[in-house]
């Protein structure tokens, strides 16, 4: 039988072609660009963005630690900052994260609602906030610049909503109302291309806070992990999203996201992603348009 050998040439010349080839792949997956990352951190949110002038921003950082796994495969290597962090409101879901990415990453600046239920585990999570970065307190609607073209418009809650149940204007203060409703609504535009990000608003008060913003709104991130309570028809008729994201977690013991919610998307014929289908999702922002990408 004749045997068949590589020569070493050949070997050499693989080897090479491999090698450019990872650097390619490298290259352009860490190429300066604009990106919203929409974290798989089960049930739960997590957002990080990018912005190309160097910026890292986390919107929410899931309930665990599980939030590292994304920020550890999007980020730079040797990137260890982050420099603005918003957490929407005082459900754990959407902070329990934070210690863990004190333990891996500095933060400059976070952003918090000062309006909680009562858990002592918020109460604990601001005390160590404010032993290493700067805690601010959002008092109703603001803008907030995160780079020298990028603002972050805080559209809810309002300061109206807020003085109902927070008097205090240094301190955390309890409220018995639903913590949903205190929720911060984002609406921010990147590479021209606006976003609206929901924490867990209830539609009702969505459509009051975006009454004003720039319509169509080609990119939302749904409200409550895909609801029934954080979207509607009319929501959809007046924001006419070009796609919707939706972060839940697999199996959860909530339904989410509901069926109707679905149902509703396919009738306005809205394509969609679910982080408990697709895993982490990823957009891309360069030179006015946006693109889809999966979350390696």
């Amino acid at each position: 039988m004749e045997r068949s050998f590589i020569s070493k040439k050949q070997l050499i010349v693989a080897s090479v072609f491999a090698v450019i080839v990872a650097g390619v792949i490298f290259i352009a997956h860490n190429w300066p660009v604009s990106k919203l990352v929409v974290c798989d951190v089960g049930q739960g949110d997590g957002i990080y963005i990018h912005l190309k002038q160097g910026v890292d921003i986390l919107i929410d950082t899931g309930p665990d630690e599980s939030i590292l796994e994304c920020l550890g495969r999007e980020m730079a290597f040797m990137d260890h900052t982050i420099d603005f962090v918003f957490i929407s409101h005082a459900h754990f879901d959407h902070y329990g994260g934070f210690g863990a990415v004190l333990k891996r990453y500095e933060v400059a600046h976070l952003y918090v609602v000062p309006v909680y239920t009562g858990a002592k585990t918020y109460v604990r999570f601001i005390n160590e906030a404010r032993k290493v970065t700067k805690v601010h307190y959002i008092h109703g609607q603001e803008d907030i610049p995160v780079s020298p073209d990028v603002t972050f418009h805080i559209i809810w809650p309002d300061a109206q909503w807020l003085t109902r149940e927070y008097t205090d204007g240094q301190n955390l203060q309890k409220t018995s109302k639903d913590m949903n409703t205190f929720s911060t609504v984002i609406y921010t535009t990147i590479e021209k291309t606006g976003i609206l990000l929901t924490g867990d608003t209830p539609f009702d008060l969505l459509l009051h806070a975006t009454a004003s913003i720039p319509k169509p709104v080609p990119i939302l991130k749904t409200s409550h992990h895909g609801s029934r309570t954080g979207l509607n028809e009319r929501l959809l008729n007046s924001l006419k999203p070009s796609l919707v994201l939706i972060s839940s977690g697999k199996n959860n013991r909530y339904g989410h996201p509901h069926a109707e919610v679905l149902t509703l998307l396919k009738s306005f014929d809205i394509p969609f992603m679910v982080t408990a289908q697709d895993g982490g999702i990823r957009i891309d922002f360069r030179g006015g348009r946006w693109y889809r990408r999966p979350s390696f």
